[in-house]
């Protein structure tokens, strides 16, 4: 019985893998879009307002589900960058000058 239980636990941690990963890419997908918006219209790769308003989200949301803020902020982190560094590769300007500030649990 624990070996089937197991078992069914480890394929559903893989289906939320899964859908963790096409989440990501969705969310990417997303942010290409925002990126092609900014460029249009010479907006800045980074946006410190926007960044600290979610942040502040991310931290409630962990707060919610019973998560630790500073793994939350640890998983977002490199995505925020990605995302950052795709909208300068893309061409976005880049004005500002907090834009390596992290969120702080």
């Amino acid at each position: 019985m624990a070996a089937n239980n197991l078992t069914d636990l480890r394929r559903e941690v893989d289906e939320l893998d899964r859908e963790l990963v096409e989440l990501v890419a969705r969310r990417f997908d997303i942010t290409r879009a925002i990126g092609e918006i900014k460029i249009r219209d010479g907006l800045s790769a980074t946006h410190p307002d926007r960044r600290a308003h979610r942040a502040g989200l991310l931290k409630e949301l962990s707060l919610r589900f019973g998560l630790d803020a500073g793994l939350v902020q640890r998983i977002y982190q490199p995505i925020n960058e990605e995302v950052v560094d795709s909208h300068r590769r893309m061409g976005a300007r880049d004005l500002s000058q907090d834009e390596n500030k992290q969120w702080k649990p």
